[in-house]
């Protein structure tokens, strides 16, 4: 990936671009999905309240929230 020098000498990676100067997009527009997860490995994921109650848990758990 292209970089330049930033402030304090270090290095800053600059996004991929085109020789037209545009930035590089996917032709066929992919999006991330977690249809392989759940195909290859058989993986479903947690409902959304589950998965947030699971993370404010885990924050508490480490000292990164106050509750």
């Amino acid at each position: 990936m292209p970089s330049t020098l930033g402030t304090g000498g270090r290095r800053r990676h600059r996004p991929r671009r085109q020789p037209s100067g545009r930035r590089f997009v996917a032709a066929d527009d992919r999006r991330p999905t977690n249809e392989q997860a759940r195909r290859v490995l058989g993986w479903t994921p947690r409902p959304p309240q589950e998965a947030i109650v699971a993370a404010a848990e885990s924050m508490l758990d480490r000292g990164l929230a106050a509750p």
